[in-house]
């Protein structure tokens, strides 16, 4: 978890985090915490993430939570583009929900698999969250 050194404004709030694990909001001691059941990294079976590759598939709803539909893509993107796949039993076939060309944070509908394919290089990270 990235610590932010200048602070954050808005809504008349200055929010600076010092060290871990608390940060300081609006001049009260708050505790940081994740707000994901479940986090992974999209990761390939030699662990490179550039020259182009397809990661190993990422389990949806990791917990068995029935409760939990919804996750969190972060796609980092340093160069080329990358798709999101998801397929809902083994022997469907991978389809393409979203093409991505820069970087972004967003929520997704969980499904029972995952995975990304990168033209060239990324990182590609997935969360669950209720």
């Amino acid at each position: 978890m990235e610590l932010h050194q200048e602070p954050l404004t808005g809504s008349g709030c200055n929010i600076t985090y010092r060290s871990e694990p608390y940060g300081v909001c609006c001049g009260q001691k708050t505790l940081r915490t994740s707000m994901a059941n479940y986090a992974s990294k999209f990761t390939t079976s030699d662990n490179t993430f550039t020259g182009g590759y397809t990661s190993l598939e990422v389990l949806g709803n990791y917990n068995d939570d029935s409760k939990i539909g919804r996750g969190v893509v972060q796609i980092h993107i340093t160069t080329g583009t990358v798709d999101l796949q998801a397929k809902l039993t083994e022997e469907a076939p991978w389809t393409t929900i979203k093409n991505y060309t820069s970087s972004a944070i967003e929520e997704v509908v969980i499904a029972p698999y995952f995975r990304v394919i990168a033209s060239d290089s990324a990182e590609c990270f997935y969360a669950e969250h209720s």
